[in-house]
């Protein structure tokens, strides 16, 4: 059992550092998503003014339409930004999947008694790794809604009958990005339980 429980005990820590990593990612990719989500309101409010008979509109011909590709122009440069952000956080999700699917492989060697077997400073091996999976599957699932909708935003090449759709494509990711949830209180959960098992296990 010591050599599972030093096993676990690396296998824990791997993925804990994956889970703090993205969040420092999601964290710096913060001021991108906002600059695409003031981009897509300018894009809103671009779309809803009418400049059909508006003065402006004669003396700068396709004003609206040249306004609404240099916005879509700007948000591609700030995507490209967050796909390198997006980059990372699947590397993230690699290596953490790999660290718990690592573990579940371990116990499935371990007795179950052995397994089960806990004590008021120590939760069951068996716990530990549900709570690295359930970490995993939370990273998994985050990652998936945000890529998802990233490979919605269509913006290049420009096309103005596709442009309400394009920035409401481009809320729909920034509220969903902004609604995800950071992993430290997940984190801070496991650990709150295993810091004995983490500190004691060599």
């Amino acid at each position: 059992m010591e050599k599972t429980s030093k096993t676990i005990r690396k296998l824990l820590l791997a993925i804990l550092q994956q889970a703090e990593l993205w969040d420092k990612t999601c964290e710096s990719c913060g001021s991108y998503v906002s600059s695409l989500a003031n981009l897509a309101e300018q894009m809103a409010c671009c779309e809803r003014v009418d400049l059909e008979d508006n003065p402006i509109n004669r003396s700068f011909p396709d004003i609206k339409r040249k306004l609404l590709q240099k916005l879509s122009l700007n948000a591609n440069v700030v995507l490209q930004q967050v796909q390198n952000s997006l980059d990372t956080l699947s590397e993230c999700r690699r290596r953490a999947r790999f660290a718990a699917d690592a573990a579940k492989r371990t116990m499935q060697s371990v007795p179950i008694h052995d397994a089960t077997s806990a004590c008021a400073d120590k939760p069951s091996l068996s716990e530990i790794v549900l709570w690295m999976l359930g970490l995993s599957q939370t990273i998994s699932t985050q990652l998936a809604e945000k890529t998802l909708l990233y490979t919605n935003i269509s913006l290049l090449p420009f096309a103005e009958d596709k442009s309400q759709t394009a920035h409401q494509n481009l809320q729909a990711f920034c509220e969903a990005w902004e609604n995800h949830r950071p992993l430290k209180s997940d984190c801070d959960a496991i650990l709150a339980h295993c810091s004995f098992f983490l500190n004691t296990t060599t």
